[in-house]
């Protein structure tokens, strides 16, 4: 009787062992999983399809200040022939969107070269 009764304790573990692990496993694989969905969450979203047609360019997020911008440009150029005065007033036109540093310091450099060269223009014109 001694026999059987260890025999059957060592069974009862060996069934308990095997449904602990099986448990241990699928919970494993379910915290796995878990964290395969809050990574794919936090993670980038899905590019959608772009909504445009073939040869189309892609849509500007800046476009309404690159336009802002262009109308003075515009402005500037059908009124080339008016004034000195009104020459001045536009080289001192600041554009509305913030500019850094450096680029501004770029387009200061860029309107006295563009001075630089009417007035070599003029100085020929005369001569």
């Amino acid at each position: 009787m001694d026999v059987s009764l260890y025999l059957a304790a060592a069974a009862l573990l060996v069934v308990l062992i095997v449904f602990v692990l099986k448990v241990r496993r699928k919970t494993q694989e379910a915290d796995q999983e878990q964290r395969r969905d809050v990574v794919r969450a936090a993670g980038p979203p899905p590019q959608a399809a772009e909504e445009r047609g073939a040869g189309m360019p892609r849509r500007r997020r800046n476009m309404a200040a690159v336009m802002a911008n262009r109308r003075p440009q515009r402005e500037a150029v059908e009124h080339e022939e008016e004034d000195v005065d009104e020459e001045e007033q536009e080289q001192n036109f600041q554009p509305t969107a913030r500019v850094g540093a450096k680029k501004q310091k770029k387009l200061e450099e860029k309107q006295a070269k563009k001075a630089q060269r009417e007035v070599r223009k003029r100085v020929r014109s005369l001569l």
